[in-house]
């Protein structure tokens, strides 16, 4: 998925998936019998599509579906996880303060959300950190043994980051934090000072490899990358942009999508984000772009619903199957697994689709029920 804070690369460690979705089945497309969110139309049988808010994925097979209800206080949302990439679902949990939160405020902080293992997840919420280590059945929140505010996290299957600061914004300097994975112990290994009177922030994190990005929104983008675990730190790379999304499917492939303002451009490196080639296509800012690994990567061409796809690097991109979607698609994002299997979410609709042959051909998600009181 493409968002204002840049992800995991799909191949990165591992990814996860929340969502909010919805839908009716096929097998037209190769997908098993026992289709996507079948079980879940056995127990809510012609229960309508619902609305789908952000993807995070956490591993090839895990995903987690964030849906929609009504609530007291208005719309809120409810967390659903499913260990077969969307065949079956069980209800798991959100924290207490998160869950009576009205959902356009949840999806905004999980847009920031890191799946690192199946189990094992981190969740930034109003500048504190929420982890949870059974699968979302339960969190708590961190403590870094002083009055720290969280702006952004990332993490692999062996070390989360976080960049602590004293403040809700820059302050001047600002450290970064360091955990195990599944961890509650934090130390901190380095300070970052902010540029642009703007923290840096955890772009994301693969193997040894840390990646850190400030400017985003000043004209002038920086990228800095550590390859001893966030111990020191290193300028790779400083051009003219406002925003940019770096996707590393490994410690050395890492994508790069900017934008300097209507139109946007895309970069590859080979040698983990000193050097970046760019890709000879010239997408509007706001198409999504999801890398899967070195060589393959998916997007979704502005106002369009046919999903392009390159498996040279970028030297090349070919048309895949048409999104069967209601209306026009204004926005989407994507989230793939592997070259075959992914998923998309598109906007004005809010609707989830599903791709099991590398997206010639895609079918709607449908929606699990909610269990009374949680």
């Amino acid at each position: 998925m493409n968002v204002a804070v840049p992800k995991l690369g799909a191949v990165a460690a591992v990814v996860m998936t929340v969502m909010l979705i919805g839908s009716t089945t096929s097998t037209q497309t190769g997908i098993p019998s026992r289709a996507v969110g079948q079980q879940m139309a056995d127990a809510d049988a012609g229960s309508p599509t619902f609305v789908a808010e952000e993807l995070v994925r956490a591993s090839v097979t895990v995903v987690y579906v964030l849906k929609g209800v009504e609530c007291p206080s208005g719309q809120c949302v409810r967390l659903f996880r499913s260990n077969d990439d969307g065949l079956h679902f069980e209800q798991v949990n959100l924290p207490k303060e998160v869950r009576t939160q009205p959902a356009v405020t949840v999806d905004s902080f999980f847009e920031q959300a890191q799946f690192p293992t199946p189990s094992d997840g981190y969740l930034p919420v109003n500048f504190e950190l929420y982890m949870t280590n059974d699968g979302a059945r339960t969190w708590h929140v961190v403590s870094f043994g002083r009055k720290e505010s969280v702006l952004t996290v990332a993490a692999t299957s062996k070390w989360a980051y976080a960049m602590l600061s004293e403040c809700k914004f820059a302050c001047g300097t600002d450290e970064l934090a360091r955990s195990a994975t599944g961890s509650s112990h934090w130390s901190i290994v380095s300070v970052a000072h902010a540029s642009h009177s703007q923290p840096p922030e955890v772009a994301a994190a693969v193997g040894d490899r840390v990646w850190l990005m400030s400017g985003i929104g000043t004209g002038e983008i920086t990228i800095l990358v550590s390859t001893n675990e966030g111990n020191t730190f290193s300028v790779v790379w400083r051009e003219p942009m406002i925003n940019c999304g770096l996707y590393p499917t490994s410690e050395r492939v890492v994508w790069l999508d900017c934008s300097g303002g209507m139109m946007g451009d895309w970069f590859r490196s080979t040698d983990g984000g000193r050097h970046f080639q760019a890709l000879p296509i010239f997408p509007y800012h706001s198409d999504p772009f999801d890398p899967v690994n070195s060589t393959v990567a998916f997007y979704l061409p502005a106002t369009s619903a046919q999903v392009r796809v390159t498996t040279n690097g970028g030297e090349s991109f070919e048309s895949r199957g048409v999104l069967p979607v209601k209306g026009a698609v204004i926005a989407a994002e994507l989230s793939f697994a592997t070259p075959q299997q992914g998923l998309v979410l598109v906007w004005p609709a809010n609707e989830l689709f599903v791709t099991t042959n590398g997206g010639h051909a895609w079918q709607l998600v449908k929606a699990p029920r909610v269990q009374a009181g949680r």
